[in-house]
């Protein structure tokens, strides 16, 4: 099975190094489960895009994606943006961070799955990808 992830994320409070650590542990933990990881951030110079084009960008991969990952440590206008972008296309949306804080109270509608630990965000990912049941619906049945 072959889906793309959108990785949204919140993260103007945090450095350009960060914003790159973070997006490149997580988008290769993605890429590792099956994912084509479509990012917003990586290899681009979002120093020099403005952001009503950075938006715009964004919104088209949302709309490529089938599955929406977004990285909350704390609520951002531009994720809930992309996250109800995502909802009026019907894609499966999940959050989670890694700084131990709640789901912010504005993107509780929209999202399927609240994490605050990685570790069953990426079990849940695996299973998308690898749906246990995949061998029974795809196994001869001698027209049972």
């Amino acid at each position: 099975m072959s889906s793309s992830l959108f990785f949204a994320g919140s993260e103007g409070h945090l450095s350009r190094e960060e914003i790159v650590k973070y997006r490149t542990v997580y988008g290769k933990e993605f890429s590792s489960l099956g994912f084509n990881v479509l990012d917003p951030t990586l290899g681009k110079d979002i120093d020099n895009i403005s952001s009503e084009e950075l938006n715009s960008q964004d919104l088209e991969l949302v709309d490529k994606s089938h599955v929406v990952v977004a990285y909350l440590p704390r609520p951002s206008d531009g994720a809930l943006a992309e996250i109800k972008r995502a909802k009026q296309n019907k894609s499966l949306i999940f959050g989670f961070t890694d700084k131990g804080n709640d789901l912010p109270s504005e993107f509780k509608p929209y999202i399927d799955r609240w994490f605050s630990e990685f570790e069953k965000l990426r079990k849940t990912l695996s299973a998308y990808i690898n749906p246990i049941g995949e061998y029974f619906t795809s196994a001869h049945t001698n027209n049972l």
